[in-house]
């Protein structure tokens, strides 16, 4: 962001991954979302805006509530003693490259 955009996007940059911390810091704090996957939101959002990281987090969280809904399904139909563990990354890394790229339009910002 510096380096393309000078200090504006700089302090862009970081108020993204600030914006992505403040929202994810409660579910890693109830444990329910790991380290890293928090650390994955913050570089997207260093790499973005502040809007732009809110919408992959909110469209994040959509997919992967999606994901959890076909891994319970499954464990439905095929118990298992350990209960899955459901996958942030593939999701938050499919909602960036498909909400950068324009593939989706962001849903904070108008058209």
């Amino acid at each position: 962001q510096l380096w393309t955009h000078g200090w504006p996007g700089l302090i862009q940059g970081l108020l993204g991954a600030g914006a992505a911390l403040i929202v994810l810091i409660a579910p890693f704090a109830l444990r329910t979302l790991g380290g890293g996957d928090v650390k994955l939101a913050m570089v997207v959002g260093v790499w973005t805006n502040v809007s732009t990281s809110l919408s992959i987090v909110l469209l994040t969280a959509a997919l992967t509530g999606i994901v959890a809904a076909l891994l319970w399904l499954k464990l439905y139909f095929r118990p298992s003693e350990t209960p899955p563990k459901i996958p942030v990354a593939v999701p938050l890394g499919i909602v960036a490259i498909a909400l950068t790229s324009g593939a989706i339009s962001n849903p904070l910002v108008g058209s």
